[in-house]
């Protein structure tokens, strides 16, 4: 960032930036309501960024970031562009009947970072100088494959599944980054996981942007779009399913539980041989686009 976007963007309530030049693709939030939280409720804010050969550093307290009464230090630097933020959490805080609680705050487990992210992203969390894990999150989740790409007005709709392990969750994310867990209702279908990245090609103010402002679900304004998708994740799933049951009790499968024991088992056929024979399918019956008739 460079000193301009520090002083108007981030340190601005409700103020975000996320590039001139970045596609909107690459873009999670846009609102600048999630940095409050540690804005005006650390000890202080410590920012390092570099851009094109500057380095701009500022370290202020809430009170200081309030009153808009901080210092933006700048210098010279060849070090690659970046930015780090460091937050010091106090041990206490002040509840709304004057009584001093103590802040708990825990340095167990990974937090966010359970949830899946797609992007070529290492995250590193260290504890008092310690390295207590680190994590490469690849483009593809392990044990997901992509099913494809449908298209809306909003933007694009990566689709991946795991076949190997039921759910009837469907991670929501955002360029790449867990927004909220949407449900397939669907109690009729055994359903698998799901992950849909959302990549907008709109921005976060346009009334056809996919989610809402809390980040916690979609807008009304797609919900013709995003009834088309479950429709489409349950069809996945029923075709998925009948073409397990179809290759595991032979070509002689029959609906009818009576008949079932007497159906020779076949497990020759792998798991990755049915998904690739449901994407087959897939591609020959539906067209790509959650805009089609169904």
């Amino acid at each position: 960032m460079t000193p301009e976007i520090v002083q108007k963007a981030f340190f601005t309530i409700g103020g975000s930036y996320k590039g001139d030049n970045v596609d909107n693709r690459l873009k999670s939030g846009g609102l600048g309501l999630a940095k409050m939280a540690f804005l005006f409720s650390a000890d202080y804010v410590e920012l390092t960024t570099v851009k094109d050969g500057k380095k701009t550093y500022v370290k202020a307290t809430p009170q200081q970031i309030q009153n808009d009464d901080f210092k933006i230090i700048v210098s010279n630097t060849n070090e690659l562009n970046g930015t780090t933020v460091t937050v010091k959490i106090p041990e206490t805080y002040v509840d709304q009947e004057g009584k001093t609680r103590d802040i708990w705050f825990s340095t167990w487990g990974k937090g966010f970072f359970n949830n899946n992210m797609i992007g070529n992203v290492e995250v590193t969390k260290y504890v008092d100088g310690r390295k207590e894990w680190t994590e490469d999150f690849n483009k593809i989740p392990d044990g997901y494959t992509m099913i494809g790409t449908a298209t809306t007005d909003f933007g694009d709709i990566e689709i991946y599944k795991d076949f190997t392990e039921q759910s009837s969750t469907v991670e929501v994310l955002i360029s790449g980054l867990h927004q909220f867990d949407a449900y397939n209702n669907n109690t009729n279908v055994d359903h698998y996981r799901t992950i849909v990245n959302i990549l907008p090609s709109v921005s976060t103010k346009s009334e056809v942007y996919p989610i809402n402002n809390q980040r916690e679900g979609f807008r009304s304004t797609v919900e013709p779009e995003k009834k088309d998708l479950m429709f489409f994740l349950t069809k996945l799933d029923s075709l998925f399913n009948r073409k397990k049951l179809k290759n595991t009790f032979g070509r002689s499968f029959n609906m009818d539980a009576r008949k079932l024991s007497n159906i020779e088992n076949n497990n020759k056929t792998s798991t990755k041989d049915i998904i690739d024979s449901v994407l087959k399918e897939i591609k020959a019956n539906y067209k790509p686009s959650l805009n089609t008739e169904k």
